[in-house]
């Protein structure tokens, strides 16, 4: 995903009895019948997180967690996505999955999410978990290069949030958009990106003043992806002050 490193990690918390592995783990991985899946591991068809508590071995998708306690930090207090919101989300990755599955099963939920892609796969399987949510107000976009995606950007009322979760602009240079991409006024723009080139977040601060944009970085959403594996490996509740 953009918010997780690509090598597995496994940790043992000595003394505790518990152990736990995080990181892109395999799909086969949902198949092994020693391992109970939690919620988002079942909806994601993913596992990045095992532990293990009373000699249980426990899987989970800790991606939709991390996702909602960032989306909280950049909406700040008392501010929240409601039934008018519209979100274009560019990636159905990881991230991108785990992002549209937390706006699904919040409440209350978006009135209109579109998923960008250029991989048919990535989006035929989002749209098979979307079905057993019975979403509405999905649409799934194959898209063959920027000027595509440009069109959808410009489609969007004002205000709508704007999610980069392809990796460009970290993991490959550039940006999924166009040169010419215009966001809608007032758009909450958040990049998944904390590092490298940010071709997405610089295009959007290049427009932020006219446009009255909002802009934010996947800095708090990787603190996050991190601090919730920590907390799942050594069964901590991270209240104040911990994180």
């Amino acid at each position: 995903t953009a918010s997780q490193p690509a090598a597995m990690a496994a940790t043992q918390a000595s003394g505790t009895g518990m152990r736990a592995a995080s990181g892109p783990l395999v799909r086969p991985l949902l198949r092994f019948p020693r391992v109970e899946l939690a919620r988002y591991a079942r909806l994601c068809r993913e596992v990045s997180c095992i532990s293990r508590r009373d000699g249980r071995l426990l899987g989970h998708a800790k991606d939709p967690i991390t996702a909602g306690l960032a989306l909280e930090d950049l909406l700040g207090p008392g501010r929240r996505l409601d039934r008018t919101a519209k979100v274009l989300c560019l990636g159905a990755g990881g991230a991108g999955t785990a992002i549209c599955v937390r706006l699904l099963t919040a409440e209350p939920f978006p009135a209109r999410i579109v998923v960008a892609d250029k991989d048919a796969g990535r989006l035929t399987t989002l749209g098979d978990i979307c079905a057993g949510l019975d979403a509405r107000g999905v649409e799934l976009a194959r898209v063959a290069g920027p000027g595509e995606v440009d069109a959808l950007l410009a489609g969007l009322p004002e205000g709508s949030l704007v999610v980069n979760a392809t990796g460009m602009g970290k993991d490959v240079p550039g940006s999924p958009l166009g040169n010419r991409a215009r966001f809608p006024h007032g758009a909450l723009v958040w990049d998944l990106n904390y590092r490298g080139d940010l071709g997405f977040l610089r295009q959007a601060r290049d427009q932020a003043g006219a446009r009255d944009l909002e802009l934010h970085d996947g800095w708090r959403y990787f603190l996050h992806g991190w601090s919730q594996h920590i907390a799942q490996v050594y069964d901590l509740d991270l209240a104040p002050p911990l994180f």
